[in-house]
């Protein structure tokens, strides 16, 4: 093997990692993303179920809120996590 072989072979090496790394993020991305709607849903739910039950507001702060809700569900969200207060935070994208 020369050396222009070898230096192809890492080459083609290293692009097969990143391509490997890539896929891997993408996939990651994902199911993180399906875990965060599947959790929105859950709340909200049980949000409704207990301003409904409760009787905690009238119908009109009940539907607003309910659309709202659905509204920003399809919104990404990036969240971070605050140093200087504990906990974290989510901002749209």
């Amino acid at each position: 093997m020369t050396r222009l072989d070898k230096a192809d072979t890492l080459d083609l090496a290293v692009l097969h990692l990143q391509q490997l790394q890539q896929r891997h993020r993408s996939v990651s991305m994902e199911i993180e993303s399906a875990a965060y709607k599947s959790g929105f849903q859950a709340c909200a739910r049980q949000i409704m179920t207990y301003l409904t039950c409760k009787k905690a507001a009238d119908l009109k702060t009940i539907k607003a809120l309910s659309d709202y809700l659905q509204a920003t569900q399809s919104v990404p969200q990036r969240c971070v996590r605050n140093r200087s207060q504990a906990g974290i935070r989510c901002l749209p994208q």
